[in-house]
């Protein structure tokens, strides 16, 4: 929906998905100067870096190929109801 805004809970897993015709903008942001750690990151890796890492590397990251395939059925369907052609491929 046009202006939605969706924001979870403090390290919530979560994925991000776009199923309108037009590009969405993804934003993400932490408030102040704190410098929080995933459970599971070593001391000298920060947070955001986990967040980059794929899941198979230790970090946060799903990568497309990982994630659930119900999950891909679900965008795909939401996708066809929005009228929207998936230009994703996935690797098998």
């Amino acid at each position: 929906m046009e202006g939605t805004v969706l924001s979870p809970r403090d390290l919530e897993y979560h994925q991000h998905f776009n199923t309108g015709p037009t590009p969405a903008r993804y934003l993400a942001f932490t408030l102040g100067q704190q410098q929080r750690r995933l459970v599971g990151a070593s001391e000298d890796n920060e947070m955001t870096n986990s967040l980059t890492v794929s899941e198979r590397e230790g970090g946060s990251q799903i990568e497309y190929e990982d994630q659930d395939p119900r999950v891909h059925a679900m965008f795909l369907e939401a996708l066809a109801k929005s009228g929207v052609e998936c230009r994703m491929t996935l690797p098998r």
